[in-house]
């Protein structure tokens, strides 16, 4: 009996034994599921913010494409070695020329958290929110056929790889053209031997998309931009309002206070620099500009007028953000409206983009830029978030993407 008594001891303790083991193992398996489904939402946490952070940056770069056998590893924010975020961009069902339909996406962000994989798919259509694409670093639009550039000073460049303001080159990075122009005889006045004033030395450095020097897009079918009614809502909100204005210097606006600065015909600064962050707009029939030092403008400035003469007598012109030189639809009285940019004694840089075309213009309009030293205009994102921010997203690539469809999915496979 006491034989036996000890033989069902030990079977019950073993048996016990084996059962909390199950116990723990279920409780183990039931944990690392918990676990899984925890990191399993962690990594389509960061595949979203991936996907929103590119949608993002395609306001500033709406042609930017990754390819079908390549990926950008995003930086999240996280120090965690184990998180990680990579991003392709593909077209789909469009190509990357300008046309009047808009342009449609594949987004794949896929993320990735102590090596659980989720996969964000999202297909995305571009839609225009007013002001034009900016798809050079130069663009001349409308009918401009008479375009002349003249450049005295050794340094020429009008660039559209993408650059930081410090000289970086950003995580995201997409050419643009160096210069977009509506018709060919405009492009013609740039290129042909006969008509342009810049040599071939100076034509090599315009540079950007494309195979060929120099990097120039003619497309016909890009509409003239109408600027009227976005000008008219940056009227109605403007800090400082001027008919015509003559200073000695000023100082207006910083990156935490912006400003909206209007004038009527003419600004003259006649000592000294202008300093500017915000919105400049100079409008009216014969807009002039005139700054005896220099002129530093980050932000957005725009020239509206019949006839724009911009002169910067002893020192240089540097602005990053956007410039749009521009004549109105109610400025329709000039048969030949000229548009002409002289920096007399120094150098115009712009990091950013600036464009001209005449929206109300008759006969043949004019467009002149005289440089006396070096140009450098050199395409950049981050300059043009600057145009962006200060006309609370109006502009700075002027598009967003809209999503209409995503489809959610996990992989069991390391990237």
């Amino acid at each position: 009996m006491g034989r036996a008594l000890l033989i069902y001891t030990v079977v019950l303790s073993t048996v016990l034994a084996i059962y909390q083991l199950s116990i723990r193992n279920q409780q183990s398996v039931i944990l690392d599921v918990n676990n899984y489904t925890i990191t399993q939402k962690h990594a389509l946490s960061l595949a979203n913010a991936g996907v929103d952070h590119t949608l993002n940056f395609l306001k500033s770069s709406p042609y930017f494409v990754t390819g079908e056998n390549d990926s950008l590893e995003l930086n999240m924010g996280s120090a965690n070695f184990k998180e990680r975020v990579y991003i392709k961009v593909l077209d789909f069902n469009h190509d990357t020329t300008l046309s009047n339909s808009p342009r449609e996406i594949k987004l794949i962000s896929t993320g990735v958290a102590d090596n659980v994989i989720s996969r964000v798919i999202t297909l995305a259509k571009l839609t225009d929110n007013g002001f034009p694409l900016v798809n050079s670093s130069l663009g001349l639009y409308s009918k401009t056929n008479d375009f002349e550039m003249e450049v005295k000073g050794s340094n020429f460049s009008i660039s559209g790889y993408d650059e930081n303001l410090d000289g970086s080159i950003p995580v995201f990075s997409s050419p643009v053209h160096g210069i977009f122009a509506s018709n060919n005889t405009t492009k013609s006045s740039i290129t042909n031997p006969g008509r342009s004033k810049l040599s071939t030395a100076q034509q090599n450095q315009i540079i950007g998309k494309g195979v060929f020097t120099p990097s120039i897009l003619t497309d016909k079918s890009v509409p003239q931009p109408d600027f009227e009614q976005l000008i008219n809502d940056f009227k109605t909100n403007a800090t400082r309002n001027y008919s015509s204005k003559t200073v000695s210097s000023a100082n207006w606006g910083t990156p935490s206070s912006p400003e909206i600065v209007v004038i009527k015909d003419k600004l003259q600064v006649t000592s000294g620099d202008l300093n500017g962050y915000g919105i400049l707009i100079i409008e009216g029939e014969d807009v002039q500009l005139q700054v005896e030092d220099d002129f530093n403008w980050q932000g957005l400035v725009i020239f509206n007028g019949e006839t724009v003469q911009v002169q910067v007598a002893k020192g240089d012109m540097n602005i990053d953000g956007l410039v749009y030189s521009v004549g109105s639809r109610t400025l329709r009285k000039a048969q030949n409206t000229k548009t002409q940019i002289q920096v007399q004694s120094g150098s115009l840089n712009i990091h950013g983009s600036l464009m001209i075309g005449q929206q109300g213009a008759k006969g043949n309009p004019q467009v002149q830029v005289q440089i006396e030293k070096d140009l450098d205009i050199q395409y950049s994102t981050e300059a043009l978030n600057i145009a962006n921010s200060v006309t609370s997203g109006k502009i700075g690539g002027g598009v967003s993407f809209v999503k209409y469809s995503v489809f959610e999915d996990f992989i069991s496979e390391n990237h």
